[in-house]
This record gives C-alpha cells, structure tokens and sequence, in this order.
C-alpha cells in the first residue's frame, strides 16, 4: 500500500514542476584593486558598491 501512494505521488506531483533558479551578478573590473586588511589573510575592494573580499591562506607544504 505505502509503494501505491508513493508510485501516485510521483506520477501526480512529478518533479519537473518543482523548479527553482538562483542567479548571482558580481561586475567587477578584470583585475581589481584589492587592499590588504591588516592582520589578517583578506583583501577586499573598497570600490565595490557591496562587500567584496577575498580570503587567501597560503598552502602548507610538508
């Protein structure tokens, strides 16, 4: 009985309707200007309308 109401399920409510997009726009120059925070390993664009950083951790070679 559960795999009938589950089977009915699916043919009624397919996934097809269940549709969802996300879209993100970030212009910025090519290469932006990046100014160091002091302390610590983040740069950001004092330029940008919104807050733009970028984190940058420097790979351990063992």
């Amino acid at each position: 009985m559960r795999y009938l109401l589950v089977a009915l399920t699916m043919l009624l409510f397919p996934a097809a309707l269940s549709h969802a997009q996300v879209s993100i726009s970030i212009n910025v120059p090519v290469y932006p200007n990046l100014v160091l925070v002091p302390g610590y390993p983040v740069y950001y664009y004092p330029a940008a309308r919104s807050n733009y950083f970028f984190y940058y951790i420097k790979a351990r070679r063992s």
